[in-house]
């Protein structure tokens, strides 16, 4: 356990030997999550991405029609394509 002063801005320094263990750099970003009297410090992007847990289940659709993989194959192209000509048209 780290002991950190918090600055005059409410800035505080997360010690070396704890950014190095836990993989944080320069310019990472952290959402800051008060949970009771305790703040914890979650990486942003694992959030923004979602976890695996928080998104399972919402692609089943037992009624839904299954396509096949030619199908599949040309909606993806589709996709691809207009996401192409987006891009460009920039």
């Amino acid at each position: 356990m780290e002991v950190v002063k918090v600055s005059s801005k409410g800035q505080i320094v997360i010690p070396k030997s704890l950014r190095l263990s836990q993989r944080i750099n320069t310019g990472d970003s952290y959402l800051v999550v008060a949970e009771g009297n305790e703040l914890r410090f979650k990486p942003a992007q694992a959030d923004a991405k979602a976890s695996l847990a928080a998104v399972s289940g919402i692609l089943h659709r037992p009624k839904a029609k299954q396509l096949t993989e030619k199908q599949v194959a040309t909606r993806i192209a589709d996709k691809l394509r207009k996401a192409d000509s987006a891009s460009k048209s920039k």
